[in-house]
């Protein structure tokens, strides 16, 4: 279900931001929860392909929502438990611009989602794009608004490397990170506007790939 993931995460890499920057901490003592994470929920063991797990956190109710193809409620409630967080895998890409590192990990087939992080000039900032197969989302309570895809700012992000991101090709990115995105409007059951406020933990380990700009 996400075979059509690599031109959609190629455009949000392209794509400017606007939300606001955050520090970030280093500790190499994190790798050894980040593989504990990885290696507990069967990710990827293919060395060549990047790692990125992520959960979500349950902050609505998922069965107010109709299933509107891969929409974040449709995610949210096959992945969340009361006691546990469960990990999902999903495929990235880590690109070199210039001075910019850009992650970007998610799922999508003809709707879904992803999760991008910017790092420049030892900053870091994230935004979150949910994009479905109709017009199920909104930036605001207006159901005129509703488009198929929306790109929504980080509220809050605490962000943890393993090591000092290193701006070069070929490069390694590893960490965790806990993020709360700004509200947005989702298209619910009896054609109802919902507000929702997406949180979600990722954990990552990503080669950085130099992006070819023309």
């Amino acid at each position: 279900m996400i075979k059509k993931l690599i031109i959609p995460v190629i455009a949000i890499c392209l794509t400017a931001c606007a939300s606001k920057k955050q520090n970030y901490t280093v500790d190499s003592a994190a790798a050894q929860t980040i593989d504990s994470i990885f290696k507990a929920n069967n990710a990827m063991k293919d060395t060549d392909m990047t790692r990125f797990n992520f959960y979500l956190e349950n902050t609505f109710d998922a069965e107010q929502f109709d299933n509107n193809g891969l929409d974040l409620a449709y995610i949210l409630k096959g992945n969340i438990s009361d006691s546990i967080k469960e990990y999902s895998s999903a495929m990235t890409k880590c690109y070199l611009s210039k001075d910019t590192i850009v992650l970007v990990g998610g799922l999508f087939y003809e709707s879904g989602f992803f999760v991008r992080l910017t790092i420049h000039n030892d900053q870091c900032n994230a935004q979150l794009l949910l994009t479905g197969s109709e017009k199920i989302y909104s930036l605001t309570s207006r159901h005129e608004d509703l488009q198929k895809e929306v790109m929504i700012n980080s509220d809050s992000l605490s962000i943890t490397f393993t090591q000092e991101p290193v701006y070069k090709n070929g490069s390694t990115l590893k960490g965790k990170m806990h993020i709360k995105f700004q509200p947005v409007y989702e298209l619910g059951k009896e054609h109802t506007l919902l507000k929702i406020q997406p949180q979600f933990g990722v954990v990552f380990d990503a080669k950085v790939e130099q992006l070819e700009e023309e």
